[in-house]
């Protein structure tokens, strides 16, 4: 049987055969005082690190205007966990642990980390930060990332892959090829359907995680993490 999704066309729906979001399970917050000269992926692993202790980090977002332009000032960090986001918010004015590595083409190495962040809370409703973001909005949505999800199925009924698949291409139209597979339940627990997708731009990963906990005919949708960027590339 179909799951009826075909009338979706926002992120909350009024009909009841659409998914309707419980509450967000991720909670985004707003970081600054990194060293805005280093390569993307370099700042991302060391943010990555740093909040770790705080909860599930699922993604970081570092806005940049253009690929060989310095880094924007602050960078999101969106976290999953039991009080994740009070967590990290603690940690405001914490220095970030740092280490010497090699960081661009010409073989330099530079020091990542030693820096003095400062944490801010940035609830998706949020949009203060949207003039600054503007510049740097068609930049991020040339970005390509990788997204595992976990669908949580407790019907009865029989799952078959493609649906299962149908259902994620409705809620993440922007994404490319879904590879999922099942784990099967442990005492008595949901079916879990394990997936990757690819989603392109920065507003779909976006759109969701805001959508990451939702239910919809008795199955939850929660995505596990957004891939970091590659690694620069070391030439000569």
């Amino acid at each position: 049987m179909a799951i009826k999704v075909e009338r979706m066309t926002g992120l909350i729906g009024r009909d009841s055969d659409i998914p309707k979001i419980r509450s967000s399970i991720i909670r985004r917050i707003c970081v600054e005082g990194y060293d805005t000269s280093l390569p993307e992926f370099d700042v991302d692993a060391a943010l990555r690190k740093h909040f770790a202790s705080c909860g599930d980090v699922v993604h970081v977002y570092i806005p940049i205007e253009e690929l060989d332009k310095p880094l924007n000032r602050f960078a999101f960090v969106y976290l999953r966990g039991k009080d994740a986001e009070e967590k990290a918010l603690k940690l405001s004015g914490s220095k970030v642990e740092g280490k010497k590595t090699l960081v661009s083409k010409n073989k330099e190495k530079k020091i990542v980390g030693g820096w003095n962040l400062v944490v801010k809370a940035y609830p998706f409703h949020e949009n203060y930060l949207d003039p600054e973001l503007a510049p740097m909005r068609a930049q991020g949505q040339k970005n390509r990332r990788a997204m595992g999800v976990t669908v949580y199925d407790n019907s009865s009924c029989p799952v078959m892959v493609e649906e299962v698949k149908s259902m994620l291409k409705c809620l993440f139209p922007a994404s490319g090829k879904i590879d999922a597979d099942f784990d099967m339940p442990k005492s008595g627990g949901p079916l879990m359907i394990k997936c990757l997708l690819h989603l392109y731009g920065e507003d779909a990963v976006e759109r969701a995680l805001q959508l990451s906990g939702l239910e919809m005919r008795q199955r939850n949708v929660v995505v596990d993490i957004i891939c970091g960027p590659p690694p620069p590339m070391i030439i000569g």
